[in-house]
């Protein structure tokens, strides 16, 4: 075969790139005095090595293949580059062929998945369209970094009543970032932060920030919790950190009309007036997102179970059992109170702004609510039906045991009597 002599006569060459130190020595093998070592630039995980191949033809540089020959056994290297070279193309060592090949011959190859703190043995390679021609570079090494990053937690200030959005740092190499993921840890008391590979879904951006954000947490209560990072090559978690928010206080929502009770500023579970809460069936304290009668609990063989006439307060309302203290659901007698005493401005869609409705009491406090409607088999409010205002109470309808009374504005502005199982949004009042 036709081979090229690359052999150097030269003493131990060191070339220092960065932090990170290459050793290129005398081997055995083909080598070349003409050309300089190949250019190495190392990370925890991955390396970028650049050569030149400026001296073979236009051809091979287009039709020939380049790569890297690389091995963490140094004392078994020399032999597996050189069983490649002799036309073993599967030789005891790794092989990389991501290269980007640019006019001249100059070649950059990637490696991945590398180990940190690990000494490699290397050489780039060329062989030619049909195999015959194959040269490698000066043999060389060098040495992955630490992986050590920095994780800097900074609070954020979107602390809502049910969910918060955190953000940190890492200082890291986006090369090595890709090869790890990140996670978070939080819980209401410091002594019970533990690592989980369900946690393992945060955003990492090129810059090395984390964000996550935290949903269904309670009100009021006080988080702990810390960023990590974990390398795919290890099992070793690198933390952030422990730093705490509190989450805000639903009382602070309560809207004082001048009524009997006060109203929520937020649907159930929302975090602004025209945020859309979560949806439940009739009693329900589990939301399944479908309103079916397959779902609905208190509902067996056709006939509705009875949970009582109102369920204001008791352990069938979900708000109660979910905030606590004199939060429930409103009572239809308080829903035809609303309407009674408060001035209603309904506002249309228009230019992209969402569509609301205004309840302005006679003190002059007002309540804001949007016009989402009940979850049926997969129904959702048009566009043509903005109007439409739809929110459970916790009475039973006198009509018939299979239906409650909702806040709703489509025909009338009073209670209107809907089947138990359809799940739509509550919002919430709270007892004086």
């Amino acid at each position: 075969m036709n081979k090229r002599n690359l052999k150097l006569n030269l003493l131990p060459t060191y070339l220092l790139l960065g932090s990170m130190l290459i050793s290129c020595e005398e081997k055995d093998g083909p080598s070349s005095p003409e050309k300089p070592a190949p250019m190495v630039e190392a990370t925890a995980f991955t390396a970028i090595i650049s050569d030149s191949f400026g001296e073979l033809s236009d051809y091979d540089i287009a039709y020939g293949s380049f790569g890297v020959l690389y091995s963490m056994e140094s004392d078994n290297a020399q032999s597996a580059f050189n069983s490649w070279a002799n036309g073993n193309d599967k030789p005891d060592c790794m092989i990389s062929n991501k290269t980007s090949v640019m006019s001249g011959g100059d070649v950059k190859i990637q490696l991945k998945d590398l180990q940190a703190e690990t000494q490699y043995t290397y050489c780039v390679y060329f062989k030619s369209e049909d195999g015959e021609n194959r040269t490698i570079s000066q043999i060389c090494t060098f040495t992955t970094e630490k992986f050590n990053p920095v994780i800097i937690n900074s609070q954020s200030n979107d602390i809502e009543y049910y969910t918060a959005s955190l953000v940190g740092n890492v200082t890291a190499s986006p090369a090595d970032l890709a090869l790890c993921k990140a996670g978070i840890e939080y819980a209401d008391t410091q002594d019970a932060l533990s690592y989980s590979p369900a946690n393992e879904d945060c955003t990492v951006n090129g810059d090395g920030e984390i964000s996550q954000i935290l949903k269904n947490l309670h009100h009021n209560t006080t988080y702990y919790y810390r960023f990590y990072i974990k390398s795919l090559h290890t099992s070793d978690v690198l933390y952030g950190e422990v730093q705490s928010f509190t989450t805000r206080n639903v009382d602070d929502m309560a809207i004082d009309l001048g009524l009997s009770v006060n109203w929520a500023s937020c649907d159930f579970l929302a975090q602004s007036p025209l945020e859309k809460g979560e949806t439940f069936a009739w009693g329900m304290l589990v939301s399944h997102h479908i309103g079916s009668r397959d779902v609905y609990t208190w509902y067996h063989d056709g006939v509705y179970d009875y949970i009582g006439s109102s369920i204001c307060g008791t352990e069938y309302d979900v708000v109660h059992q979910t905030l606590g203290g004199k939060w429930r659901m409103p009572s239809a007698a308080e829903v035809s109170e609303l309407f009674e005493k408060c001035q209603v401005v309904i506002t249309a869609a228009a230019d992209g702004v969402p569509p609301e409705m205004k309840f302005i009491s006679p003190n002059g406090n007002c309540m804001l609510m949007s016009p989402f409607t009940y979850e049926y088999d997969s129904y959702s409010i048009s566009s043509s039906n903005d109007k439409n205002v739809w929110r459970w109470t916790g009475t039973l309808s006198n009509e018939n045991g299979s239906k409650a009374e909702v806040l709703q504005t489509d025909y009338s502005y009073k209670p209107k009597a809907i089947e138990r199982y359809r799940e739509m949004g509550i919002r919430p009042v709270c007892d004086r």
